[in-house]
């Protein structure tokens, strides 16, 4: 490997194949006159080294070409890809590597792939291409191992080999555990914070260390580009500059003050020409200025010398946060770059940060050697070109990997609290094609969609517009004056893809390049680009890719022209285009009209406003920013009085006008307003994004409460994302979100089905759960804001394969006026299911619905509903609800002191074995002192000497002292004999009622529901001490929930309440007669022509599940309502014993089933067997088939 990478040429190529795969056959051919007439002058000796025919018929062909010029790894890339695709239209294989090298012995390995579709057409999707970028003088550890090891077996080894996703997770892996241990008080790290106190130092650390890390994961990206010196980073190095430099120093941090903060905030955030040390008193407070010399060896002038090479960048990112004007009264320091060395009687800096050098310089724990193990490459990786190296899509993986971190105070994961979840970019650019399709489909109505799809298509200029100039540069007239908003940004995957995106396409469509790519971007991100979040954090990191993207484009430095900033374009400040602020929060009262300012002073005033901040984007100094701003603060203050007094608003939505200051990069806006932030009074043309699925149990009562009054409702924030979304469309615009698709079919989420439905809907894809993170399914929602009666929308069901989606089509109307309005995939077997009930249903739904929906309903309508059930003859279709009654049971607040477990049952033996570890570790805990226990060696054998009485008693008393949780929330301790359990059938009404006298067996069956998810039988493992005395303390204990005693004591049918998202089936029972827990939703039949057993069997049906499923609840949760909605089909009397026959020979097989003894693969297949039949019976009843 050591020779291929020092001394590459085409016989090292070729002698690394020979021996990494046997089969290659070296066979060496000139290819140089397929592009000797083309436009590749730069590229010469194009050469076919060999090729392999794998096992599986998989053919891969290996081609080297030289580069003329200095390669680097953005040097022709274009090119390269271009002369891969014309060898391969001449020597097709399934896979290729091609190697591109220079003279220096750089090169660019390649392995490039062109995939079936998966579909029977068996047509080729885009081609796809990794690269590993070496240069001999690097590491290039990546490249090592996984070619190196590569066992080069066949293409999908191969691809692996070059899988990204890989390196990112074991980058992540490393910087987690360094970020964990930097949040340790062994490490020590402080940041002032408020600088009267020292209570606060590591407040926020985990914020303050994330911020850290994005400053210096950008500093070491622009390293790339040869724009921040090596130096800067060599241990070696730093023990001339720094005095006394120890590396692993654990007590000094003159690395992060001396040169990480004077690098920040003196170097890249001032020109050069201006850079000096603060010395004079009222110049010390001026955070651009160097500090520290009593830290350095060298000089200062030395140290200017030593920074000076490094350009001025601006942006914002690294201008210091210290507050030397107090706010509220108090003085912050919150990155804490100060000269003043004054401490608490703790030790802390009271002004400075300490972060000790250790941090970064420890051998086997420290960030430096961390980064210094891993490639880097500025060039954002996109689905179909991926360059091996961490790119700057790793900041958004990171900020979101780290907001995954687990919070010791709250026992909660921050990513949960902030809903926030990185959207894997293949999802981020579907979304985005199909977005700026829609948009130009709107902007043109003459030009045909499936041309404008062409256009993302394709790899080259679409046929239709090789030749039409006039309409290339009307579409590009177009994407440059679009508009669109993230509202939920994140750390930028979505603007960052609209970025990369818009200028592959805007740059195909200007063929003779006029605009270079940094000022293309720069124009996008000033016109075009939106976005919004709730974190300050996230809103930063979007700016920093765009830096880093208009970075990318930066030429070589001239360091003979530091008046000029070496050549180095300066970066805009972005601080109004990536706002922090509650999207879903508008202001508190809004006129009816369009525009918040429709009077001429005010909009005069508006107008100053936003030229300031068009001045502010492209200010490069900080004197001018701060006049700026200072401008903006009074413009602010002018508007809102201005606003005061027109008497059209409230005076709090003034205040919280002249309050939002954009600067502030601490400060996140409690409301949204796109005309005040942004200055666009017609709103959006494309709204794209993946809001937070945060629950309405996940945000606080004040939260809701606004959401209540903006809203009418508060529900997840999901929904309430989407009818702000809508708000903020123009008319014809476009929304698209990647969320939960809980809203097809849950109740609750009527009104956003509603919405959606009243909406074009372009398309609806079910991605399932695309997300690393374990988490609900989720679905892209796509409409137009404009109606259409007659729309026929696109439907992608990529639930078992994302990549290639089984498509379909239905008309809109079709969901409009289904039951519930749900949205199921439109399957041929779903939509015949439809043909056949879907207005049956709907009826139903309609007419009894409200009378039976509630326990107290139906006792109202007792009358009508018994008469509708008589009426009932066989044929009819019925709702379950209307054939049965039931409901949840009763939540004893106490499980330990009323239930037991049967002894004769499996679930006996897990209690025996946790008895002892649940009062070892509560003696552990609460320090008790049990005095038998000295007589016995251990805990098991204390217990083994005591009687079940007892034990329960022992529990029982340790509760009441201890508490009721001491044991674990709900742990049962007791165990019952089956001799102990009382005959139900022998018990009275009143015992039923009231319980059972303390001199009889006063233990009855108790069914928790069945959380193993046993299909047809289970006998219930547990029992209730129904005494008297406990009845009666249930009924009045406030704790306790004695609920549903009607239906105590009646035989049913109940289900498994959650399912798995890959379950076929809903798991129903048949239930005897018990007393039934909370947790045991179960139902009763009160028609005799439809007896229990018939229900269960048509429950445990795959078309009941399908029906279940599609068409009432796509969630894992079964409530009780959902299961009352299935239409029940009356049978007749050759159906239900057939149906009865059919159920007694399953029963029995499953009673075999569980006795040990008797369990085999027969029965099972047998069990198998009969549910075939089953499936048939059903089918045939319902008319499927």
């Amino acid at each position: 490997m050591d020779e291929f990478i020092h001394t590459f040429s085409i016989k090292a190529l070729a002698d690394f194949f020979r021996r990494s795969i046997s089969s290659f056959k070296n066979e060496e051919e000139d290819l140089t006159y397929i592009i000797e007439d083309k436009d590749y002058i730069d590229f010469s000796e194009l050469t076919r080294i060999g090729n392999v025919s794998f096992k599986n018929s998989d053919e891969l062909i290996v081609f080297a070409c030289k580069y003329n010029g200095i390669l680097s790894e953005r040097s022709s890339k274009k090119k390269q890809f271009e002369i891969a695709k014309l060898v391969l239209k001449e020597d097709f294989k399934d896979g290729a590597i091609f190697v591109f090298y220079d003279e220096s012995g750089k090169f660019r390995f390649s392995f490039i792939r062109r995939n079936w579709d998966g579909k029977a057409s068996k047509k080729y999707s885009s081609w796809k291409r990794f690269t590993y970028f070496v240069d001999p003088k690097d590491h290039n550890k990546t490249f090592r191992q996984r070619i190196g090891n590569c066992t080069f077996k066949d293409l999908d080894t191969i691809q692996e080999a070059f899988s990204v996703e890989k390196l990112t997770k074991e980058f992540y892996n490393d910087l987690f555990k360094w970020y964990q241990w930097t949040l340790t008080t062994e490490v020590g790290i402080t940041f002032p914070n408020d600088t009267a106190t020292s209570d606060d130092d590591r407040v926020k650390l985990e914020e303050q260390m994330i911020r850290l890390i994005t400053r210096l994961l950008f500093v070491w990206f622009i390293k790339q580009k040869h724009l921040v010196p090596e130096e800067l980073f060599k241990t070696d190095k730093l023990s001339e500059i720094l005095k006394d430099f120890d590396p692993h120093s654990t007590s000094n941090g003159s690395y992060y003050n001396a040169i990480l903060q004077n690098l920040f905030f003196a170097t890249l955030n001032k020109a050069v020409i201006e850079r000096e040390f603060a010395k004079l008193v009222d110049k010390r407070d001026i955070k651009t200025r160097y500090r520290y010399a009593e830290m350095f060896n060298i000089s200062e002038e030395e140290v200017l010398n030593l920074f000076r090479p490094i350009p001025f960048l601006n942006g914002g990112l690294f201008e210091c946060l210290d507050k030397e004007e107090s706010t509220d009264g108090i003085k912050y320091h919150l990155d804490g770059f100060s000269r003043s060395d004054k401490k608490f009687s703790n030790g802390n800096f009271k002004h400075r940060a300490f972060i000790p050098n250790a941090v970064f310089f420890d051998e086997e724990k420290g960030l430096i050697p961390l980064l210094e193990r891993y490639n880097f490459t500025v060039e954002e990786n996109v689905p179909n070109e991926v360059q091996v190296a961490l790119d700057p899509e790793l900041l958004g993986n990171v900020f979101e990997n780290l907001l995954g971190a687990f919070n010791p105070e709250t026992q909660e994961s921050a990513r949960k609290q902030s809903g926030s979840f990185y959207t894997p970019k293949e999802i981020v650019a579907y979304m985005v094609d199909e977005s700026l399709i829609a948009y130009l489909n709107n902007a043109l109505p003459d030009l045909d969609e499936a041309l404008i799809h062409q256009l993302f298509e394709q790899d080259t200029l679409p046929e239709f517009l090789a030749n039409n100039h006039a309409l290339c540069e009307k579409i590009a007239k177009e994407l440059r004056a679009v508009k669109i908003l993230d509202p939920a940004c994140g750390s930028g995957a979505f603007p960052m893809g609209i970025l990369n995106r818009m200028v592959e396409i805007l740059e195909k469509l200007d063929a003779k390049n006029k605009a270079s790519h940094h000022d293309l971007k720069l124009h996008l991100i000033e016109e075009c680009i939106y976005g919004v979040d709730i974190q300050t954090i996230a809103s930063q990191i979007s700016k920093l890719r765009f830096f880093i993207s208009l970075i990318v484009e930066q030429e070589a430095m001239d360091l003979s022209k530091p008046e000029e900033n070496y050549g180095v374009l300066t970066l805009p400040n972005l601080e109004t285009k990536f706002v922090a602020a509650n999207t879903l929060i508008g202001m508190k009262s809004k006129p009816a009209q369009l525009t918040i300012f429709d009077k001429e002073d005010i909009e005069n005033t508006k107008q100053e406003l936003l030229k300031v901040r068009k001045e502010h984007f492209y200010a490069k100094s900080a004197s001018a920013k701060k006049k700026l701003r200072n401008e903006d603060a009074q413009l602010r203050d002018k508007l809102a009085n201005l606003l005061k007094e027109s008497g059209e608003y409230a005076p709090e939505d003034a205040i919280q006008f002249s309050q939002w200051n954009p600067y502030d990069q601490n400060a996140s806006s409690p409301f949204f307003d796109p005309e005040w932030m942004f200055g666009l009074e017609e709103g959006f043309d494309v709204v794209i994004g993946n809001p937070p699925y945060i629950s309405t149990k996940g945000i606080s009562v004040e939260f809701k409460k606004l959401l209540e009054s903006q809203y009418g409702f508060a529900d997840d924030t999901y929904n309430h994302f989407f009818f702000k979304g809508n708000n903020l469309l123009k008319k014809g615009g476009v929304l698209s979100y990647i969320t939960p698709k809980t809203f097809w079919t849950t109740q609750t989420k009527r009104n956003l089905r509603d919405l959606v439905l009243s909406q074009t809907v372009r398309y609806i894809f079910d991605t399932a759960n695309p997300f690393e993170a374990a988490m609900v399914d989720t679905c892209i929602t796509s409409f137009s804001k404009s109606s259409s009666k007659e729309n026929i929308l696109k439907f992608l069901d990529g639930s078992k394969d994302l990549k290639t989606p089984d498509i379909y089509f239905i008309h809109q109307k079709i969901y409009i006026e289904t039951q519930n309005s749900v949205i199921f995939k439109p399957t041929e077997y779903n939509l015949k299911i439809y043909d056949l009930y879907g207005k049956k249903v709907k009826d139903l739904y309609e007419k009894w619905w409200d009378k039976i929906s509630t326990s107290k309903n139906i006792s109202k309508n007792k009358k009508e509903l018994q008469a509708y059930r008589e009426s009932l003859k066989p044929g009819d279709v019925a709702l379950l609800g209307c054939l049965t009654e039931g409901g949840q049971g009763l939540a004893t607040a106490n499980n330990g002191k009323y239930i037991a477990v049967r002894k004769s049952t499996k679930w006996a033996k897990n209690i025996i074995d946790s008895r002892p570890r649940k009062l070892a570790k509560a003696i552990k805990v609460k320090k008790i002192k049990i005095d038998a226990l000295e007589k016995y060696a251990n805990i098991n054998d204390y217990l083994n000497s005591l009687s079940e009485a007892a034990i329960a008693e022992l529990f029982d008393n340790l509760k009441e002292k201890y508490g009721r949780d001491i044991f674990g929330q709900g742990y049962i301790y007791r165990l019952v004999e089956e001799d102990e359990i009382a005959d139900v059938e022998q018990l009275t009404e009143e015992e039923k009622l009231n319980g059972i006298d303390k001199n009889k067996n006063f233990y009855v069956p108790y069914d928790k529901g069945d959380k193993d998810g046993n299909r047809w039988y289970l006998e219930t493992p547990f029992a209730i001490a129904w005494s008297k005395e406990n009845v009666g303390f249930l009924k009045a204990d406030p704790k306790a929930r004695y609920q549903g005693y009607m239906y105590y004591f009646r035989e049913g049918f109940c289900w498994t309440n959650i399912l798995n998202p890959q379950a076929r089936l809903l798991k129903a029972k048949l239930k005897y007669k018990s007393v039934n827990d909370v947790g045991s939703m179960s139902l009763s039949s009160i028609v005799n022509e439809v007896p229990n057993y018939f229900i269960v069997t048509l429950l445990n049906s795959e078309l009941l599940f399908d029906y279940y499923r599609e068409f009432i609840n796509v969630t894992v949760n079964i409530q009780i309502n959902d299961i009352r909605q299935l239409p029940i089909i009356i049978p007749n009397k050759n159906e239900l014993l057939k149906c009865k026959i059919l159920f007694d020979e399953i029963i029995d097989l499953k009673k075999q089933e569980f006795l040990k003894s008797h369990f085999n693969d027969n029965i099972k297949n047998e069990i198998a067997t009969k549910e075939l039949t089953l499936n048939n019976l059903v089918n045939t009843l319902y008319q499927m088939i």
